[in-house]
């Protein structure tokens, strides 16, 4: 996730967090139209438009519920992580599910089409695609340095990958929606269902408590849990899953 802007003690607000997400995606769509309209180009044409995007993006999503969920049990296994109790009953269970669904989805959009979007596009036609996506995904993971308590060397190293698996996704489907399912659905799984803290902060309105156990290098520390060396190996499986379900000559993943 980009800087967090709004914070109380280590709590973030859904109503706040909501509207500083909503600032943000208006932003980047915003700046994206300008170079459009400058390139004469529709503001679609960078990774965003694609006849299957509602297919695509509930794949990504699917497969991060499925590869945060499996990290969630493995560390239960190992004794690193306890699920404390249920936080949300009744109808708050709907009202912040779908309230942390919303603000996720934001910030995926607006960091997906920030990154892999017209900056994708316009170093794609200076260096080439993968030059361009490693320096981005390089920024995209030193752009968090800034968060509060996120500037452990492995989750960094986290943040590159999974910022290389959007780029790989998009260079074999030409999309970005598929990789915005996924940012979204990471987060909404990792946060909300599991409670597990992020770049320092927990939610307000989050489904479960969970407390990590033992050594932060498998646990995850309080400032963000898949800052751990599971996540790695999950991301590289993440990798396969975009190499499997968008088949392409490997001419097309390799050039450039």
């Amino acid at each position: 996730m980009l800087p967090v802007r709004e914070s109380r003690d280590h709590y973030l607000s859904l109503a706040a967090h909501l509207a500083n997400e909503g600032e943000l995606l208006v932003a980047v769509l915003g700046s994206t139209a300008v170079m459009a309209i400058i390139e004469q180009r529709s503001v679609w044409s960078y990774g965003l438009r694609d006849p299957h995007s509602y297919r695509r993006f509930l794949g990504g999503v699917s497969s991060a519920l499925v590869l945060t969920s499996a990290i969630v049990g493995c560390l239960i296994a190992m004794g690193r992580l306890a699920i404390e109790g249920r936080l949300l009953y009744g109808q708050n269970v709907v009202i912040y599910g779908m309230g942390w669904a919303a603000t996720f989805i934001m910030v995926a959009l607006a960091e997906e089409a920030f990154f892999y979007g017209y900056l994708q596009t316009a170093l794609t036609r200076l260096v080439g695609f993968w030059k361009a996506a490693v320096l981005l995904s390089l920024a995209f993971g030193l752009l968090h340095v800034t968060n509060k308590g996120e500037r452990d060397w492995l989750g960094i190293a986290d943040l590159i990958l999974a910022g290389l698996v959007s780029a790989l996704c998009l260079r074999l489907s030409g999309s970005l929606w598929w990789g915005i399912g996924f940012h979204a659905g990471w987060d909404w799984t990792a946060a909300f269902l599991y409670g597990r803290p992020g770049a320092g902060y927990v939610l307000e309105g989050r489904l479960l408590e969970s407390n990590i156990i033992g050594n932060p290098l498998w646990s995850g520390s309080t400032s963000g849990t898949d800052e751990n060396l599971l996540t790695l190996p999950v991301l590289g499986i993440a990798a396969v899953i975009v190499a499997l379900t968008f088949r392409r000559p490997l001419a097309k993943l390799l050039v450039g």
